[in-house]
């Protein structure tokens, strides 16, 4: 029984490739004790002592590398989430203010409206007022000139008849006097 030359496993005559390390048993060229193949040189490079220490504080600084980049992400993540809010909230707050804007700038319009309206009414309806007080006083005056020429009339026939029925002298009412 042979042993494998990479990782010393105990390996039957007839194996072509090592059940541990799956190193090629047929290819290995042994020099010195030491195997010679590219797989061979790779794991003794990686598992002899300095060179072990070595890969593991590259492995650190790469897990250091790498926990940093995240943490320096997060924290300019963190950052540019802050600024979109802060920015969300400046846009909502300018459209709150530029909505509330516009409501005042449409009530002021309804009440300029309204009291223009109102303004106007009064001077609608003081036209209207005089053209129905001009027609009364026309009326009126019609009234009263239709009730002094009536009256007029009724004073003329009152005195003709009185003429007729008492013939007298002229200025003393119908009266005769005696004489």
């Amino acid at each position: 029984m042979t042993e494998c030359p990479v990782c010393q496993l105990p390996v039957a005559g007839k194996e072509v490739i090592c059940r541990r390390c799956g190193a090629d048993l047929e290819s290995v060229e042994m020099i010195d004790g030491t195997d010679q193949s590219l797989m061979g040189r790779v794991k003794g490079f990686l598992f002899e002592g300095w060179h072990l220490t070595s890969l593991k504080t590259i492995i650190v600084v790469l897990s250091l590398a790498v926990a940093g980049g995240l943490t320096y992400w997060s924290h300019s993540s963190a950052k540019e989430k802050r600024q979109i809010e802060e920015r969300l909230a400046t846009e909502r707050r300018l459209a709150e203010e530029k909505a509330a804007a516009e409501k005042r700038q449409a009530e002021e319009r309804a009440a300029r409206e309204k009291t223009q309206s109102t303004v106007k009414a009064p001077a609608e309806k003081t036209a209207a007022e005089k053209a129905a007080a001009e027609k009364a006083a026309a009326e009126k005056a019609a009234a009263e000139k239709a009730a002094a020429e009536k009256a007029a009339a009724e004073k003329a026939a009152a005195e003709k008849a009185a003429a007729e029925k008492l013939p007298g002298l002229p200025g003393v009412g119908g009266i005769r006097l005696p004489g």
